[in-house]
């Protein structure tokens, strides 16, 4: 099941291999991490991630959350901010 990534600073970074999907499926390992937040990492934690494959990095978090600690994303991959909560989203529609 889901593996604990190996990261210094990083929290909660957990491959999401194993889990099985609503139609049966199962998510192959190392195609979706989840974590925390991406704010603190170290160096070392961003060039693990970036040798790890991390191509994207869908940010669910509030724009105030984001704003107090902005994601540090790994070389190669590309940064989305997706916020969950419907206010945030109409907010970055207008």
């Amino acid at each position: 099941m889901p593996v604990l990534l190996p990261l210094e600073q990083g929290v909660n970074f957990r491959d999401l291999g194993g889990y099985r999907t609503k139609d049966g499926q199962q998510i192959k390992a190392n195609k979706v991490i989840r974590a925390a937040s991406l704010g603190n990492l170290s160096p070392k934690d961003i060039d693990f991630l970036a040798e790890y494959g991390l191509r994207h990095d869908v940010d669910f978090r509030s724009s105030e959350e984001q704003e107090n600690a902005p994601d540090k994303v790994p070389t190669g991959a590309t940064y989305h901010f997706v916020p969950v909560r419907s206010e945030e989203r109409r907010v970055g529609k207008e």
